[in-house]
C-alpha cells in the first residue's frame, strides 16, 4: 500500500512538473511571438495592388520600416527564376497576358500594370545589395529544392538573405544541406487530418531547428492547432492578415502575421518594434491605424 501511495505521488509530481514545464514553453513562445516583425506578403501592397512582388512594392514597404519580405518565385520557360505568383490569373491581371509562360527576357520586356516593375532573381540580388538589412522569405511555386539550389548557385553571398519556406518535412534535410540556416515550415499545401498528419507535423516541428511554422489564419483563429504548435516551442506565423481586429487577437496569442497592408503606427499601443511611424497613403502601400 505504501509503495502504491509513493508511486502515485511520484507520478502526480511528474505530471505537475511536466504541466508547468510545457506551460513555460508555450509562455516563452508567445512572449517571443508578441515582438515578431511583420512579414510583408508578396512584397506588400502598392498602389492599391497586392501579389505584385514588384520593385515598387519592395521600395515602398522598405521605406515603411519592413525588413522581412515574402516573395513569389516562378520558373520561366527557359528555367530562370523570376518574381511572379503564377502564370495564370496574376500573369493576366498584371501583364494582360495569357497562354504559355515566357522566357526570362520576354517576361522582363513586358509592361506591368500601374507602371510597376517586375523583377528577375538577379535584379532582386541588386536590390538586396542596396538594402543589406532586408531578408526574403521564399514562396516557390514549383520545384522548391531546384529553385533554392539555383539561388545558392547564382550568388552564394546572397543566400544568407533568404529564409526558405518548405512545404513538406522531407524537404528539410536538402534545404539545410544547401546552407540555408533559417527555414520556415509552411502548412498551406498540406491536407491535415485529425490524427496522422497532425502528429507528424508536431513531431517534425518539435525535433527540428525551424525559424517558424506558418499556417493559414483560419487554422490559428479556430481550434487549438496553433497553441499546440507553440507547445513545441516554435514561433508561429499566419497568413494573410489585413484587419486590425484579427491582428490584435493573434498578437495577444503571440502569433506573427504575414500582411499585405497593415502598417501599425508607432504611437499605437500594439505597434511592432520594426514598424515605422511613417504615414503611408493607402493608395500607395499600406494602412496606418
Amino acid at each position: 500500500m505504501k509503495r502504491f501511495i509513493l508511486f502515485s505521488t511520484l507520478v502526480g509530481v511528474f505530471f505537475i512538473a511536466l504541466f508547468f514545464y510545457w506551460s513555460s514553453v508555450v509562455s516563452n513562445a508567445r512572449a517571443r511571438g508578441r515582438s515578431l516583425p511583420l512579414i510583408v506578403h508578396a512584397g506588400g501592397g502598392v498602389r492599391g495592388n497586392i501579389y505584385t512582388s514588384s520593385r515598387e512594392a519592395l521600395d515602398a514597404n522598405y521605406a515603411a520600416g519592413y525588413r522581412l519580405f515574402e516573395l513569389d518565385f516562378s520558373w520561366t520557360s527557359d528555367r530562370q527564376l523570376v518574381l511572379i505568383h503564377d502564370w495564370e490569373g496574376t500573369y493576366e491581371k498584371y501583364f494582360g497576358m495569357q497562354g504559355e509562360r515566357p522566357t526570362r527576357d520576354q517576361f522582363l520586356a513586358l509592361s506591368m500594370k500601374d507602371n510597376l516593375t517586375q523583377l528577375s532573381l538577379e535584379q532582386l540580388f541588386e536590390w538586396l545589395a542596396a538594402h543589406p538589412d532586408a531578408r526574403v522569405v521564399t514562396d516557390v511555386k514549383e520545384d522548391t529544392i531546384a529553385a533554392l539550389t539555383y539561388i545558392q548557385e547564382r550568388d552564394p553571398k546572397f543566400a544568407q538573405h533568404f529564409i526558405p519556406q518548405i512545404y513538406d518535412p522531407e524537404e528539410y534535410t536538402a534545404v539545410r544541406a544547401l546552407g540555408y540556416v533559417d527555414i520556415i515550415f509552411t502548412l498551406y499545401r498540406l491536407t491535415i487530418d485529425r490524427y496522422v498528419t497532425a502528429l507528424r507535423i508536431f513531431f517534425f516541428a518539435g525535433t527540428h531547428d525551424l525559424y517558424a511554422v506558418t499556417m493559414p489564419v483560419e487554422r490559428a483563429l479556430h481550434g487549438s492547432f496553433a497553441s499546440l504548435m507553440q507547445w513545441t516551442g516554435k514561433i508561429v506565423y499566419v497568413h494573410t492578415v489585413n484587419e486590425k481586429e484579427e491582428y490584435q487577437i493573434l498578437q495577444q496569442r503571440g502569433i506573427g502575421i504575414y500582411t499585405d497592408w497593415i502598417i501599425p503606427s508607432a504611437s499605437s499601443t500594439d505597434a511592432l518594434p520594426q514598424a515605422s511611424s511613417a504615414s503611408i497613403d493607402t493608395t500607395h502601400s499600406g494602412r496606418t491605424w
